[in-house]
């Protein structure tokens, strides 16, 4: 549990960062050697939403790893998990390749499905 734990706290860093770094872009700087070199705002790019979607199913697909035990609490939840994630990776590519950007409501469909493999991926970790 620990380790499901501290593996959902780094993927919502992990996810976070950037809308963290999007408020600070009013005031970014470059740090080399300890001199802080200021970066143009029009430098900063914010992530896509396909780049969004493929950042949370990196940290799904992290978070769904075998247990130290060398297995999982509910195979039949991780199995469904690594399914889903392979299908919503595709489904975002697809929509992403139909058009110059992934329409809001894909990007809200597949949001969603993400958050069901979350739960299946504690299903499977907890049981």
């Amino acid at each position: 549990m620990k380790a499901f734990a501290l593996k959902i706290a780094l993927s919502t860093f992990l996810v976070a960062a950037p809308f963290g770094a999007a408020i600070a872009a009013g005031i970014p700087a470059n740090i080399v050697d300890g001199v802080a070199t200021p970066i143009a705002p029009e430098a900063y790019q914010p992530m896509t939403r396909i780049q969004t979607l493929n950042a949370r199913i990196t940290a799904a697909e992290a978070n769904l790893q075998p247990t130290e035990r060398g297995g999982y609490a509910n195979p039949d939840a991780a199995a469904q998990a690594q399914a889903d994630l392979i299908s919503i990776r595709q489904a975002a590519a697809d929509s992403e390749r139909a058009g110059s950007r992934m329409s809001e409501k894909a990007y809200q469909s597949l949001t969603g499905q993400l958050e069901g493999v979350e739960r299946l991926i504690q299903q499977a970790q907890n049981g």
